[in-house]
C-alpha cells in the first residue's frame, strides 16, 4: 500500500486513539457477565455516564483508586509494540545494529513490566518476569493461561504487515504468541485475528451482502486452517475432560466464580 508519511502517521495515532478509548471503557467490564454487564448499565443515572464507568471494585486486575476512564495493559502492550516496529524500521534508516523485530518486541515487554503491571494478567505478568530475571527466552517463556493477553496488542503487528505491504509473518506471530501463552487456543485465535485485521486494512468492512457473505466465508477458512493446525479441539476437549472430572456440571462451568475466571484467563 503506498500512502505518504502523514498519512501513515495519522493512521497510527488513530490506530493508538482508538484502542486506548475502547480499552477505557471495557476495562470495569472484564471478567463480568453479560447479565452483570447489564445490570451495571442499567443503574448509570444518564447515557453520558455510559462512556466511562468507575472500576473501582470491580475488575481484580485495577487498582481501587484507578482513574474513570484511564486505559489500561491493552493500550500499554500495544503501545509497546508501535514503539518496536518504530525501533526496528528506524534501524535501516540509521545504520545502527540491526536487531529482529521479536527482539524489539521482547524487550519493550520488559521495559513496560518494570514500569507497570496494572491490569496485567498472571499468564503475562509471570511469563515477562521470566524473561526479565534471565530464566527463559521469548520461545519458551509462556505459560498455559488461554485469555486475550495476546490479541489485545496485536492490532499495531497487522497495521505493519498492512502498511509495509509485506506477507502476515506466521513466525513472528506465533513467537508473539508463545513468549507469554502457549495455548494452542491463543495461538490459532491471534493468527485468525491478524489475518483478518489486515483484510479490514485492505479492504474495509464489509457492507453488501455479498460482501459480508464473503467475509464470514474468510472466517470459517482461517478458523478451520489455524484450529487444525494447532488441534485447537482436542486442547478444548481436554478441558472439558478435566472439568468433569472435577465434578462440574455444565451449569458449574458456565458460572465459573470470578476468581477462577481470572486465574484461567490472566
Amino acid at each position: 500500500m503506498s500512502l505518504e508519511s502523514y498519512e501513515i502517521i495519522d493512521r497510527a495515532i488513530g490506530l493508538a486513539y482508538g484502542t486506548a478509548i475502547g480499552d477505557a471503557m471495557g476495562i470495569p467490564f472484564e471478567n463480568l457477565t453479560p447479565e452483570q454487564i447489564a445490570e451495571i448499565q442499567m443503574s448509570l443515572k444518564s447515557k453520558n455516564d455510559l462512556l466511562f464507568v468507575n472500576t473501582a471494585g470491580r475488575n481484580p486486575y485495577i487498582p481501587k483508586e484507578w482513574q474513570t476512564g484511564r486505559w489500561g495493559d491493552a493500550t500499554q502492550l500495544s503501545l509497546a509494540i508501535m514503539n518496536a516496529i518504530t525501533k526496528h524500521v528506524c534501524d535501516d534508516d540509521d545504520g545502527s545494529e540491526k536487531f529482529s523485530l521479536i527482539d524489539r518486541i521482547v524487550d519493550e515487554h520488559v521495559k513496560e513490566w518494570w514500569d507497570c503491571t496494572d491490569g496485567w494478567g498472571n499468564g503475562t505478568k509471570s511469563a515477562i518476569e521470566r524473561i526479565a530475571q534471565g530464566c527463559y527466552s521469548y520461545c519458551n517463556s509462556g505459560g498455559s493461561s488461554s485469555g486475550n493477553g495476546v490479541i489485545m496488542k496485536l492490532t499495531p503487528v497487522a497495521f505493519f504487515f498492512h502498511i509495509c505491504n509485506l506477507s502476515i509473518n506466521d513466525e513472528l506471530v506465533e513467537c508473539i504468541c508463545r513468549m507469554t501463552h502457549m495455548s494452542s487456543v491463543t495461538i490459532a485465535t491471534a493468527f485468525i485475528y491478524v489475518y483478518l485485521c489486515v483484510f479490514i486494512l485492505e479492504h474495509d468492512f464489509p457492507s453488501s451482502i455479498a460482501e459480508k457473505k464473503a467475509f464470514l466465508q474468510y472466517i470459517h477458512e482461517l478458523s478451520v486452517r489455524y484450529e487444525v493446525k494447532y488441534n485447537v479441539m482436542i486442547h478444548i476437549a481436554k478441558n472439558l475432560k478435566d472439568s468433569e472430572k472435577f465434578g462440574r456440571s455444565e451449569s458449574d462451568r458456565k458460572n465459573l466464580q470470578k476468581s477462577e475466571i481470572s486465574e484461567k484467563f490472566g
